[in-house]
C-alpha cells in the first residue's frame, strides 16, 4: 500500500522526505505498532542504534 501525501501539506511541514518518515516511524514505534525492528526497517537505517539515536 502506498501512502500519498500531498505536496502543499509535505511544504507547510518545512521537512524532508526522509525527516517525514522518520517521524511516522518514530510515531508508530511510540505508539507500540511497530516493534524498534520494523520502525527501523522503515527508516532504512542499517542498524536499530542508529534508530534510537533519532529518536533523541
Amino acid at each position: 500500500m502506498s501512502v500519498v501525501i500531498p505536496d502543499n501539506i509535505v511544504y507547510s511541514t518545512r521537512m524532508t522526505e526522509e525527516e517525514l518518515l522518520q517521524e511516522i516511524a518514530i510515531l508508530l514505534y511510540q505508539k507500540e505498532k511497530l516493534s524498534m525492528g520494523q520502525a527501523s526497517e522503515r527508516r532504512m537505517r542499517p542498524t536499530h542504534i542508529a534508530f534510537i539515536r533519532c529518536m533523541d
